[in-house]
């Protein structure tokens, strides 16, 4: 009896991921890609310089997410590996657990910290900015604002009347001169 192709080319490829070599060389071209893919979102907002390219950051984002699934993925079946491993009595199975357990609160703990020290940054940031100073100088520069305005449309109305008068005036004296 003949297998169908398309199972016989998973089992192909599932062989082919399982060879040492392979899964080295995808370890590394995560390894890579990542500090590759944090360089093109930065350049991709564009240095906070200048406005960010709206489909090239699209672009740049989908593979920043297509990655962190791909690194959840990867991190999600080892997890479950070892749980199967530790179900099964696997030697060094709680060993293993317990050195995971160790990293991954090694891993959390810098972030956790840059996370807190963050928050109170830009909270302290824009307690500055909200301040009762700055809310007194950008109402003082409303108010200049808003005369300067006042003025300029004022100049302009006594501008366009002048300019109506001579007209008119013009016309009087010149009738030749016509509407149109």
């Amino acid at each position: 009896m003949k297998t169908p192709a398309i199972s016989s080319t998973w089992d192909v490829l599932n062989e082919f991921r399982k060879k040492r070599e392979v899964r080295g060389l995808g370890v590394i071209s995560l390894f890579v890609l990542g500090p590759l893919l944090a360089l093109l979102t930065f350049t991709a907002l564009g240095f906070f310089e200048e406005g960010a390219a709206f489909v090239s950051l699209r672009a740049v984002m989908l593979a920043d997410l297509v990655y962190v699934l791909v690194v959840a993925a990867l991190v999600l079946q080892r997890i479950a590996r070892m749980i199967a491993a530790r179900r099964a009595k696997s030697a060094g199975s709680r060993l293993h657990l317990r050195l995971t357990g160790v990293f991954a609160i090694m891993a959390l703990i810098p972030t956790v910290l840059v996370a807190v020290f963050a928050t109170f940054t830009l909270n302290f940031g824009l307690e500055g900015w909200f301040s009762d100073r700055v809310r007194q100088v950008v109402g003082s520069s409303l108010e200049a604002a808003q005369a300067y305005e006042a003025e300029h449309q004022t100049a302009l109305v006594h501008d366009v009347q002048v300019l109506a008068d001579f007209l008119n005036r013009n016309k009087r004296l010149s009738p030749l001169l016509t509407e149109g």
